[in-house]
């Protein structure tokens, strides 16, 4: 049997430019995202006791997309037939979720079983308890939740319809 390690994620607005997100990875190490709104990225890493971070990240928005597809354990397959293979792309996307969705009252399980791999639930950040992530995937659905989701591209209109209603 598995033990999880909580994650602590500390989420900061920035004001005309985006948010940021420091997640403490343990007591030693932070990793720092900033979410630009021009789509950019740019991740940094902090060892505790130190202001300046010892590395700076950069990335576009498609560098960015790419990252976190990896980070959720998208796979990409190599062609050695020297032909291009379509792929269709992991989309992360939050959702917020309507009181006429079909997902109110259900689990994110129940709700998004239909899709099988092809979607993840990530987190659902609640209304009442904004800056708690929650990991249970087994809390009912309710009108205002937020749901963060990876998805291929392709199922990403029936998963917002799904949650949203629309």
């Amino acid at each position: 049997m598995s033990t999880r390690n909580p994650i602590n994620v500390h989420e900061q607005l920035l004001p005309g430019l985006g948010q940021r997100f420091d997640v403490e990875l343990d007591e030693q190490d932070t990793i720092t995202v900033v979410a630009l709104r021009n789509g950019r990225r740019q991740l940094t890493r902090r060892l505790a006791g130190s202001d300046a971070p010892n590395a700076v990240i950069d990335l576009g928005r498609e560098q960015a997309a790419t990252v976190g597809a990896l980070l959720l354990g998208a796979q990409f397959t190599d062609s050695h037939d020297g032909r291009v293979h379509d792929v269709d792309p992991v989309v992360v996307d939050t959702f917020n979720v309507t009181h006429d969705a079909p997902a109110v009252h259900r689990t994110p399980a129940d709700a998004l079983h239909q899709f099988g791999d092809d979607v993840v639930v990530l987190a659902i950040v609640r209304d009442h308890t904004p800056e708690l992530v929650e990991p249970d995937l087994q809390l009912e659905l309710c009108e205002g939740d937020r749901v963060v989701v990876a998805a291929r591209r392709s199922r990403h209109h029936l998963v917002a319809r799904t949650l949203t209603g629309s």
